[in-house]
Parts: structure tokens; C-alpha cells; sequence
């Protein structure tokens, strides 16, 4: 059943569980990654200290982008894979 059902489940909900994990990737922190709040508001406080905003939230800037990119590659992987899949099938 699991061979079966699985694939069938995996294809049709890859696209909402990645529109999920991209939401909570920018709304909140998850135990793996800081969520865009959370890197804004460290930014904050560190370009409040060194007067040196431009750095700090260029720096939370690249972060974010950088989880994003990753994020969006992984899921792009796990979507090609799932459809050479159903391709061979």
C-alpha cells in the first residue's frame, strides 16, 4: 500500500506543502531556520549598536535570500523528481 499510495499522495500535494514551507519560512522560526522576523529584528538590534544599519540589514537581507533560493531549489528537485516518476509509469 505504501509503494502505491505514497507517490500518488506526494504528486498532489507538493505544491501546497511548498507554498506552506515558504510562508513559514518568511512568518516564523522553525527549529532548522530563522524565520524573516527574527533576522529583521537581530538586524535591529545590531545596526542600533554599531550605527551601521546598511550592513546589518543588507547582511539579514542575504540570509533570508539565501534560505529562500535553498528552499525553492530543494523543492524544485523533489517536484522534477516526482514527475520523472510518473513519466516512467
Amino acid at each position: 500500500m505504501r509503494l502505491v499510495v505514497l507517490p500518488q499522495l506526494i504528486r498532489i500535494a507538493l505544491p501546497g506543502l511548498s507554498n506552506l514551507w515558504l510562508i513559514l519560512l518568511k512568518d516564523t522560526a522553525l527549529v532548522s531556520a530563522i524565520g524573516l522576523p527574527d533576522i529583521i529584528r537581530q538586524a535591529y538590534i545590531a545596526a542600533r549598536v554599531t550605527q551601521e544599519a546598511f550592513l546589518f540589514f543588507g547582511l539579514a537581507t542575504l540570509i533570508y535570500l539565501v534560505l529562500a533560493v535553498i528552499s525553492s531549489f530543494g523543492i524544485g528537485a523533489i517536484e522534477r523528481s516526482v514527475q520523472q516518476q510518473d513519466a516512467r509509469r
